[in-house]
């Protein structure tokens, strides 16, 4: 028998040099690899995990129940001419808009399960639906890093209209005609979700999914731990050191522009950042869609554009409105991040209570159904 030739990609010569140099960085530098260990914990434990997972479970609800497809028929006439999508991905675009990543990609999977999004529809839908929510970029980047909610506020609305600008560009190149939702597979699955069961599945997936997140951001915190010890001696530029830490991770990439640089050149690399949003944040959602039969190379470039126009947006923002934006030292960005929004409580509420009627409705259609009234 002749043995068979292995094939090697740029991408398995990637993952093994990516491989090598985090295995030595890990070995070199253990106790900085440990320390940031530690902090990526406390911080999953503080902050992420109470201001994710609440979310994480209705927007599963929500697409359980049929909530997104309500949702998505309110968006419907402004959705479908815009990115010719159907009306179900408006409902992943606007959750992960408002809760942030990785909800609005989580509910794109959740509707590609449910056969409510084809293949491309899936890869279009992915590449704009998820963003940092707007707690983060007004709160943690805005008040906390550079002391300025309006240069916040300004950040996340051009993030966001980046995202639609690359949504849309898509377009035309996946024009073509979607298929339509086979329906006797939606009812089934409809008919399979009835019951208590329903929330019990959104809990336990959605615990899943933030298990996921909270290891690549253990990960990568013990990487960038490593990488700052190694960049120490160096006496690198710190716009360089914010360029690497930001292209692996969105939240030390933009802590060290607020702490470091300053200037215009300091503002259009954190929007150039956050449009990015960093390889941690990808490697998530790889994990979270690792069932779907999809190609992630127009993410990363979409994610990559999105962060070259929320720069020149950033730009054009600056130049024509000429804001006064006045910046003072931050706080500890654990602080914001913990704390929840007025207007994000709400949207939460209002989830809640569209599941709750859901509930009812279908129970009560149920037991109609066996002769209970």
């Amino acid at each position: 028998m002749t043995a068979k030739k292995t094939r090697i990609t740029s991408r398995g010569v990637f993952v093994t040099v990516f491989s090598v140099i985090a295995f030595t960085l890990v070995i070199k530098y253990s106790n900085s690899a440990i320390d940031s260990v530690k902090t990526a914990l406390s911080l999953c434990a503080e902050t992420v995990i109470p201001s994710l997972f609440p979310f994480m479970v209705i927007s599963e609800l929500a697409v359980s129940l049929g909530a997104a497809k309500y949702l998505g028929k309110a968006l419907s006439p402004v959705f479908r001419p815009l990115f010719k999508l159907n009306e179900h991905g408006a409902s992943a675009f606007l959750l992960g808009a408002l809760c942030g990543f990785p909800v609005g990609a989580r509910t794109a999977v959740s509707l590609y399960e449910q056969e409510k999004l084809n293949e491309k529809e899936l890869t279009h839908v992915l590449c704009f639906c998820n963003n940092p929510s707007s707690a983060f970029i007004i709160s943690a980047v805005g008040v906390s890093l550079f002391g300025s909610r309006k240069f916040g506020i300004a950040l996340y609305i051009i993030t966001l209209i980046s995202a639609l600008i690359i949504g849309i560009s898509l377009r035309f190149i996946y024009q073509e005609k979607h298929t339509e939702i086979k329906k006797c597979a939606t009812e089934k699955q409809e008919n399979k979700s009835l019951g208590i069961h329903i929330f019990t599945n959104a809990v336990a997936d959605s615990a899943g999914a933030m298990l996921t997140v909270c290891a690549f951001i253990v990960f990568f915190s013990a990487l960038l731990g490593t990488l700052n010890a190694a960049f120490e001696p160096l006496s690198a530029p710190d716009s360089v050191i914010a360029a690497i830490k930001g292209f692996f991770e969105l939240t030390a990439g933009v802590t060290h522009v607020s702490a470091n640089l300053r200037g215009e050149g300091a503002l259009l690399l954190c929007a150039f950042i956050v449009g990015w949003s960093g390889i941690s944040v990808h490697f998530q959602i790889m994990a979270i869609c690792r069932n779907c039969k999809i190609s992630f190379r127009p993410y990363f470039l979409s994610k990559a554009a999105q962060g070259g126009v929320n720069a020149l947006l950033m730009c054009a923002y600056l130049r024509v409105f000429k804001p006064n934006l006045s910046f003072r030292a931050g706080t500890d960005i654990k602080a914001f991040l913990s704390i929840p929004k007025p207007w994000t409580v709400i949207c939460l509420i209002g989830f809640v209570g569209a599941t709750i009627t859901l509930v009812v409705k279908k129970a009560t259609k149920r037991n109609k159904k066996r002769g209970f009234f």
